[in-house]
């Protein structure tokens, strides 16, 4: 999406955004408000956290990729015996 992020300050945002995200605290107003002003005021810190979201990115696997994983774990919690056991119904078209 080519945009700088701004998200609270949770531990989980801050596992996914790393050094890509502005945080502020969720539950102050004036926090928010800061976050959202220093982008605002800010030209060259914008380009750098697109800059940082864009190589973030890059960190992650495809939506695809990530379907495929999560039916591997579950043909391999499931079908534990058989060695690359393949679905019989895809839930994602892999071609």
């Amino acid at each position: 999406m080519n945009v700088p992020i701004l998200t609270s300050d949770m531990p989980f945002a801050k596992d996914v955004c790393a050094d890509a995200a502005i945080y502020f605290n969720p539950l102050s107003p004036e926090s928010i408000g800061e976050a959202i002003y220093s982008l605002a005021n800010n030209p060259q810190l914008v380009a750098k956290q697109k800059q940082r979201g864009q190589e973030r990115l890059k960190t992650f696997n495809s939506s695809q990729s990530r379907a495929q994983q999560y039916i591997d774990i579950l043909e391999q919690t499931y079908f534990p015996q058989k060695k690359n056991v393949k679905a019989h119904h895809s839930l994602v078209n892999l071609d």
